[in-house]
């Protein structure tokens, strides 16, 4: 074994003022706060709020206007078309009768009053089998006639008659037509048109039937 020193290159030498390098410590983890920045909104839970009641609001009831009225039988559409054919006949112009009258124009406090009268007499007197029978003939001025056909059972519909208009006495007017049991074929007709339509009404004519299965509310101006 040689005695002799062995030689390191100088730079191989560490310095004495050169320490050496320590391991890192590991930084202990810590929650990153950003300036600046607000913590996010905790989440908001709410209970269910109970549905509260809604204020119940009074139905507005509108009353009906009472309006001037009238009660008729209307006529059948064979006893139309008939009457239509005769007036054609003579010349007569104007509208031609589609009912008979019951009473004259007046207005009732109670319209649903109407209403039931009339179904408690439909229901109790109707259908009513009626018959016509005979011509009648009026002077109405001295240049002007009426014409109708006269309507047989007439008790009958006198019954009717007084038991519709009887819940109704305290509003019909005084002076409230009387009800006439006939059918208006030609008024104010003219004196050279009258006997031809006496004749055109005469006409073919046998006792003829009307079978009376309602009563109508007409309203009047």
């Amino acid at each position: 074994m040689s005695d002799e020193p062995r030689y390191v290159p100088f730079d191989d030498v560490p310095s004495d003022d050169e320490e050496s390098p320590r391991p890192e410590k590991a930084a202990p983890s810590r929650p990153v706060k950003l300036l600046g920045s607000k913590p996010p909104p905790a989440a908001v839970t709410s209970a269910p709020i109970a549905a509260q009641p809604t204020a119940q609001t009074a139905p507005v009831v509108v009353e009906p206007v009472p309006r001037p009225i009238r009660l008729v039988l209307p006529l059948s559409d064979a006893l139309q078309t008939r009457i239509k054919a005769i007036r054609a006949s003579v010349g007569l112009s104007g509208e031609s009768p589609r009912d008979v009258p019951l009473t004259g124009t007046f207005t009732p406090l109670d319209a649903s009053k109407v209403q039931e009268t009339i179904a408690e007499l439909t229901k109790k007197l109707l259908p009513l089998m009626v018959t016509l029978t005979r011509v009648q003939a009026a002077v109405r001025d001295q240049q002007t006639y009426s014409a109708a056909w006269e309507i047989d059972d007439a008790e009958r519909l006198a019954q009717l008659h007084a038991e519709l208009i009887a819940p109704f006495k305290d509003v019909l007017s005084k002076d409230n037509p009387p009800f006439v049991p006939s059918i208006l074929i030609g008024d104010n007709v003219a004196a050279r048109a009258f006997p031809a339509l006496i004749a055109a009404m005469q006409r073919d004519f046998e006792s003829l039937t009307w079978q009376i299965e309602s009563i109508s509310v007409i309203d009047s101006p």
